[in-house]
Parts: structure tokens; sequence; C-alpha cells
């Protein structure tokens, strides 16, 4: 008889501490709250529902529990659309005899998902869970220090045929499958369509003639993606022969030429310098502070109620759009197990179909890693083609490592610019070898 039950945890496990790690620091996470169709207590096995610790064969004749570990973004709660559909995904396609158990934590920080795949394998593995999502960074993090097991033959060709070609990218370290990208997101351009009534502003000429303001993070601790996304437009690279991070002086010259002509005529806000995030962005752009601004898409998804009058366009490039660079979330495993892996596999199998992760991906308002899926989103919805025209044609994102390489000197780079401190080619030179 198929046994399904769906255990949602609002807290974090106790695990390390039961199993004798006293030096291990507690977990302060908010006290779990209770719906009618969650269980908010800690497993405890027991004769009649074992819990095999990972590594150990699946014990014959009995439920097997396979653990998830999740952020609260993408938790399975009655308490929004997207969780209530995750909940009824675990109960109808979690492997016939197989409880779902799944426990929300934030994703770093002490006691966080990283913390623990960096820490519990070796003095508590019992702790950790089958399955857990992780982010980009995290994922190749993980990776890197063995704390998931590759996914290659685990997973159905047809399933990676699916996704976007940045997302297969992206679920790749060394060669080797290693996640399963879910949700993606990408940075693109918002403009008040009240004033720029006739055509986006996807060309760098067209930000000029606008007559802005134009923003984009710029802040001296500011990501410098928006920066790199233009370069990339200019015929930029990011990596050198050797594979280690670079800059080319030409491209950057480029988009520095760019942005000096745009600060001559006063298009780029003045705010530029003090907004640290996309989020800032996105708030300068609610206040009347800029006519164009720089926004990720989740963002924009989550907030199209406040954002009247507006569409989203690409980043503008110095002859067409730009190509955005893509991050996404990702189902990993983590059981070194090769019987729990398949289990595992298949569950995240289940979650990946497209009248699975279409639905769930709408009421979540965050863009899937799977053209089949984006095709259950509704049609009127004019964002959904913006949406694939940008995704088919994203580049990964080159990860954390990229940006402490280079992020301090482009930081200076860009403000010397826009301060005037600078030309465009020896602001450029500072960054290039």
């Amino acid at each position: 008889m198929r046994r399904l039950r769906l255990w949602l945890y609002l807290c974090l496990l106790l695990g390390l501490a039961s199993a004798g790690c006293s030096s291990k620091p507690p977990d302060d996470s908010p006290a779990p709250t209770r719906d009618s169709d969650a269980l908010t207590r800690e497993p405890t096995p027991t004769s009649d529902s074992p819990t095999p610790t990972p590594g150990s064969p699946l014990l014959p004749g009995g439920p097997i529990t396979l653990t998830i570990w999740t952020t609260q973004e993408f938790s399975p709660s009655a308490q929004d659309a997207a969780g209530s559909l995750l909940h009824q995904m675990l109960l109808d396609d979690s492997p016939p005899d197989v409880t779902v158990e799944v426990v929300v934590k934030r994703p770093t920080g002490p006691g966080g998902i990283m913390d623990y795949l960096q820490t519990a394998g070796q003095v508590a593995p019992s702790v950790l869970p089958d399955v857990t999502v992780l982010n980009s960074q995290m994922l190749r993090e993980a990776a890197a220090e063995g704390a998931i097991q590759p996914m290659d033959g685990l997973v159905p060709a047809e399933t990676l045929e699916g996704l976007f070609p940045a997302a297969d990218e992206l679920a790749k370290v060394g060669g080797n499958l290693v996640g399963m990208p879910f949700r993606l997101d990408f940075q693109h351009l918002i403009y008040n369509t009240a004033v720029l009534t006739d055509t986006a502003p996807t060309t760098w000429d067209e930000v000029v003639a606008s007559g802005g303001p134009y923003l984009f993070p710029a802040a001296e601790d500011a990501p410098m993606e928006a920066t790199l996304i233009l370069y990339l437009a200019a015929g930029g690279t990011l990596f050198d022969q050797q594979g280690r991070p670079h800059l080319e002086a030409d491209p950057l010259t480029q988009v520095f030429r760019f942005y000096q002509r745009a600060d001559a005529k006063y298009i780029i806000a003045v705010a530029a310098l003090r907004t640290s995030s996309l989020a800032e962005s996105r708030d300068a752009y609610l206040s009347g502070n800029a006519l164009i601004a720089h926004i990720d898409a989740a963002d924009y998804l989550s907030n199209r109620d406040q954002l009247v009058n507006t569409a989203a366009a690409a980043v503008p490039g110095p002859e067409k759009a730009a190509a955005p660079l893509v991050s996404a979330w990702n189902w990993a495993i983590v059981t070194p197990d090769p019987s729990r892996q398949q289990l595992a596999a298949q569950l995240i199998d289940q979650l990946m179909s497209p009248d699975n992760l279409g639905p769930w991906s709408h009421a979540g308002q965050w863009l899937p890693a799977s053209a089949s899926a984006l095709d259950f989103w509704p049609t009127r919805d004019q964002h959904v083609e913006f949406a694939r025209r940008q995704l088919l044609a994203a580049l990964p994102h080159p990860g954390q490592e990229y940006h402490d390489a280079l992020q301090p000197c482009l930081a200076q780079a860009v403000r010397d610019i826009i301060l005037g401190a600078s030309s465009p080619a020896v602001a450029a030179a500072s960054c290039t070898p």
C-alpha cells in the first residue's frame, strides 16, 4: 500500500545535538507553526517507521523516508499558492512507499544549509538530508567540497534536454551533472511607458536619447553585473585561455565611453553611486527617480502590481539588446547511498515535469528552468515571451569567484567614469592586463 505523508518542518534539525556534537552552534530559526496537513515535530525512529542513516541499504518492506532541505521561498506550506502546490506535488508524486520529510532552513549562516553540508559530513552524517536546494554559487561550493553527489545517469535525458541552455551549463561542475535547476533569474530593464511610448531602450544610443535618468547599481559595494552584461555585449570575454577571470581592454573601454557620454548628458542617475542592489534600483524607480532602471526578473514578477505604466526590456547593448547572465536554484542529491539516490532522482524528476514545474513556478512568480514548463504560463502574459527570448539567449553567471577577482577594480573604475575622475581608456586599463 502506498504510504504518502508530508512532514513539514519550520524549525532546524536538532540532530547534531542528539548525536553528541555539542560544539555545533545552536540553530536560532523561528519556532515551527502548525497547519492542518503538516506534522511539526522531530522524526523519532520507531520499530514500525525506520529511518535508515545515509549509506545504509533500504529496509525491506517498510516505508522509506526521504528528507528534503529547502528554504522558506520553496517551502510546501498551505499559506500561499506556490507552497500549497508543492505540498500537493510531494503527496502525489513521491515514489511508492516513500515518506517525504521537508525541513525549512536558511541557505547560509550558522545552522544553515551550507553550514551543515560543510561541517556535518564528517562528524554527524546522519543529520544530512537526501535532497537539498542550492543556488548556483552554493552548488559550486558544495560540489567542490564533495558534499553533494553527481547526478549523471540518474536523471532522464529528456529532462536535461528540456532545460534552457544556460540552465544546463549551471547544473554542471567540472563536466559532471551535480544539480537539477528548477528556478532561473536574470537582470533586465524596466522603463516608464508613459514617457517612452515608441520603443524599448535596448541600445546605448536609445538610452542616451531617452533623456534619462538611467539607473543601475554603482555604489562601491554594488555587484558589477550590469557593467559585465554591457561588456559582454561589446564582445568581451570573461575568462582567459587558462580559465582565469579576466577583462579585455577594448570592450571595457567601449562600455566606459557609453557611461561617459550618458553622464555628460545627465542621463545616468545621480542615485546610481548610492545604489547597492537591484532592489534599491527598483525602489528608486518606484519613487520616480529613474525613467529606466535595472531589476531582476523575480523582483519584477513579484512587484508588477506596483509597477504601473512599466514594461520590461533587455539590458542595452551597443547595437542590439544584450544577452543576460542567468543564475539558478537547483535540486541536489546529498545521500551517498545508491538506492536512496535512485529514489531521490525519481522524486526530483517528478517535480521537474512540466505539468508540475510550470504551475508551481507561475504560482511562485519565478521563472522555471525549462521551456516546456514556461508553456504552462498564461499565453496572454506578454512577459512570458520576453522571458523566453532572454532565457534562450542567456549566458551562465560566472559566479562568486569572478566577482571576488574583479569586483574591486571594476567598481572603482565605474565610479571614476561617472565622477569624471578618469578617462575610459585609463579606467579600462586599470582592470585589464
